[in-house]
């Protein structure tokens, strides 16, 4: 979805919308919470896009944007592990209901992006390989969460 699909959404159905569904994404209610993940996702693929062209323009090649990304992914993959490690040891547990509910108050995440990420963390304990696809940024985080709605121990 480019910067000008997510605002055209918004004009054109936002209006007469009770729900959104989005790939990846759990449906959004509402036409306001709606209009923000919009706004949301305008806003992130036009930051995507704007420092891709910085890096290119300050004369970085794309396997250097996409080395990058891999230390990014990696980055990713050992959170994931910080996140399980705290979760399953109960660190939230001075006051929150959750490790979501923690993570939202300390690191600012929102309630559900809060949820995914316990749940992907938790997966990953049980799943080596996509770990590690992860840590070495042989994929995605957005790859490996969806991967974790499938995978088993097994595959």
């Amino acid at each position: 979805m480019s910067t000008n699909a997510a605002e055209s959404s918004v004009d054109l159905f936002a209006d007469d919308c009770d729900v959104a569904f989005a790939s990846h994404h759990w449906p959004t209610w509402g036409r306001e919470r709606i209009v923000t993940y919009l706004h949301e996702q305008r806003d992130l693929y036009a930051y995507l896009h704007d420092q891709t062209l910085r890096l290119l323009n300050q004369g970085h090649n794309g396997d250097e944007i996409a080395e990058l990304s891999a230390h990014l992914e990696a980055a990713s993959a050992r959170l994931l592990d910080l996140i399980r490690e705290f979760d399953a040891r109960g660190g939230w547990g001075n006051g929150f209901r959750s490790c979501a509910d923690w993570l939202g108050w300390r690191v600012g995440l929102d309630l559900g992006t809060a949820r995914e990420k316990v749940r992907v963390a938790r997966a990953l304990g049980t799943l080596p390989l996509l770990a590690q696809a992860l840590a070495c940024g042989e994929l995605s985080y957005a790859k490996v969460r969806a991967l974790t709605r499938v995978a088993t121990p097994e595959t």
